[in-house]
């Protein structure tokens, strides 16, 4: 006779559970990770173009369409992050933070990231 017996069943079933119940939990915070680092890396760019905004006009702006982004409130590449500009202190100072949109919203605990322009950092910058 050809086949399985239900004890060799059971037994496959239950080592798959228990790698799924392992590995599940790891690739999800892997996911949330690479996409803060998206986010991370999009605000250091836009705070490059904030710095060569503020050498060319002397000031900073909150417009990010003036930085050449086609929105105010631009949404990262990935779709996960939405960036935004405010003014902060001291004088001249600007802001630049990233929240979470959607699954990363649920998923990300200490969710918000921001910079600002003199390289203070809010948020889990350190994963």
């Amino acid at each position: 006779m050809k086949g399985f017996t239900l004890v060799e069943l059971i037994a496959v079933v239950a080592i798959v559970g228990i790698l799924a119940g392992i590995g599940y939990p790891s690739y999800t915070k892997y996911i949330t990770e690479s996409r803060r680092t998206e986010a991370m890396a999009f605000l250091l760019s836009a705070m490059q173009r904030q710095e060569r905004f503020f050498t060319k006009e002397m000031e900073y702006t909150t417009s990010m369409r003036r930085l050449g982004y086609s929105s105010s409130e631009v949404t990262t590449e990935g779709g996960h992050y939405q960036v935004s500009a405010s003014y902060c202190t001291p004088d001249p100072c600007v802001k630049l933070t990233a929240i979470p949109l959607g699954v990363q919203k649920d998923r990300d605990n200490d969710s918000r990231l921001s910079l600002d322009s003199l390289g203070r950092r809010t948020g889990n910058w350190n994963d």
